[in-house]
């Protein structure tokens, strides 16, 4: 780790174990700031972001010897040119802003009025998210560096500004919430590069991983891969969109997250199986109740803060390929509060999700009946044969057809409505033979689970009985 020298304005590097005391500056990038390189010749001076490092040492010189230079990716004291340094620093950026002795916020857009302070762009920047989060002490300064406060005395202020909690603002670590809560801090911050938004958080979710600049969103999946190697909170998946599209199991951006403030993880877990990414797709087992033909509603282990008695439920639908699902909208909606009382009639069912679907849409498959067509057959023609007493001859006539739709002679569907499973439709037929009393029997027809069609005949119309197996 290489240290700025406020004295000399010299760079020097020290081990970990061997590192003074040291403050650390974050602000927003602006044109002609000092690099690395300028650092090593006297072209330092000549660029405008000298006098920002000059009056800085000004403000900060409360006897540090020591102070890092940091001003996003790019800093005097790293050497961008190398990839591998820039790796290995990006990596580090959290522990090093958590080990300095204060950290230095200049908001260059911000007035000694602080009435600008709420609306500095310094609060909408990715990287700037961990610079606030991490050091024990920060210290705010305008753009003529009068000081404007500290974290402490402006909490909630900044809490509401950015959404954090304050809890976090007063030191309590970030693993304490969960994964859905800490990715809405970063929802409405933005980078210069799209890889940037998921590098600036490593440190906010404590992985690691190496940078590949030029991979654009697939950073953000790899970013969630790592999270899931290391977490089992799989609030992970309680993003929501407006993209009607098949999707995955992953967000595609922090974005996705906006709406996550007051997720909280549930008291009781239902999933316990693990889950990881496979070449078929990111295999989970989850809680599932039947919603619509082939597409299930599953649940979550996190709820919405305050609505402890449901949990967040998100739709899944089945694809061709066997145990294949894709997260879709349904009704114009992409999550469902899951009762507690869906929990009972819930079945675990372990299924892989692709996190991309090529070329298929929604609204461009063909639609399925959830239930049934009864449609009518010809009559089979056999020769007349007189009806005599205790006659085996079959006559069958529908007496009564119960269905959750209001059964329409002319039309003949049966249909399940959205939300409910099982049985689709029980037909009453009755014998008619010449002896004195009419004989009864039901045809019920149904899905099961995995929404493969049932037909039941015979056996009781109502309650459990051991044969035949209720069709769900």
């Amino acid at each position: 780790m290489r240290l700025l020298n406020a004295t000399s304005l010299k760079l020097q590097g020290f081990f970990d174990d061997s590192l003074p005391p040291y403050a650390i500056l974050s602000h927003r990038w602006q044109d002609d700031e000092v690099s690395f390189q300028d650092m090593q010749t006297d072209s330092a001076r000549q660029k405008a972001g000298y006098a920002k490092l000059k009056l800085w040492l000004r403000s900060s010189s409360e006897g540090r010897t020591w102070l890092r230079f940091n001003s996003l990716v790019d800093t005097c004291c790293i050497d961008k040119s190398s990839s591998a340094e820039l790796s290995e620093s990006i990596n580090s950026m959290y522990r090093w802003y958590q080990g300095a002795a204060a950290c230095y916020a200049y908001l260059f857009d911000v007035q000694n009025d602080r009435a600008s302070f709420s609306i500095s762009a310094w609060f909408t920047r990715g990287w700037t998210l961990q610079e606030l989060v991490a050091p024990a002490r920060v210290e705010f300064y305008s753009s003529t560096w009068d000081n404007l406060g500290t974290k402490a005395d402006l909490k909630d202020e900044i809490s509401a500004i950015t959404g954090i909690d304050v809890e976090v603002l007063e030191g309590a670590d970030p693993a304490r919430f969960c994964v859905a809560k800490r990715m809405s801090w970063a929802s409405q911050r933005k980078t210069t590069r799209i890889e940037d938004r998921a590098y600036s958080l490593l440190g906010i979710f404590d992985v690691n991983m190496p940078m590949l600049y030029g991979e654009g969103e697939k950073a953000f999946l790899r970013l969630q891969d790592e999270i899931m190697k290391h977490s089992d909170d799989n609030s992970l998946f309680s993003w929501s969109s407006t993209d009607d599209n098949y999707r995955g199991l992953l967000a595609k951006s922090p974005s996705d997250f906006s709406d996550c403030a007051n997720i909280v993880l549930s008291k009781r877990k239902l999933n316990r199986a693990p889950y990881s990414i496979t070449n078929m797709g990111l295999k989970i087992q989850l809680p599932m109740v039947a919603w619509a033909m082939n597409t299930y509603l599953a649940a979550l282990d996190c709820e919405i803060k305050g609505y402890p008695n449901s949990r967040v439920g998100i739709f899944l639908k089945l694809l061709q390929e066997k145990d294949q699902c894709a997260r879709i909208m349904f009704e114009g909606k992409d999550r469902k509060a899951f009762d507690s009382a869906l929990v009972s009639q819930s079945s675990h069912i372990e299924i892989y999700v692709r996190q991309r679907v090529p070329d298929v849409r929604p609204k461009h498959q063909m639609g399925f009946m959830y239930g049934f067509w009864l449609q009518k057959l010809p009559w089979k023609v056999k020769p007349w044969t007189p009806l005599l007493e205790h006659s085996d001859t079959e006559v069958w006539d529908i007496d009564e057809v119960i269905s959750h739709n209001t059964w329409k002679e002319e039309s003949r569907f049966a249909e399940i409505p959205v939300g409910s499973s099982g049985t689709a439709v029980a037909v009453w037929y009755r014998h008619i033979p010449t002896y004195k009393y009419g004989l009864y029997s039901v045809l019920k027809l149904g899905f099961d689970t995995s929404f493969n069609p049932v037909c039941q005949l015979q056996g009781a119309m109502w309650g459990l009985e051991p044969d035949p197996p209720e069709p769900r």
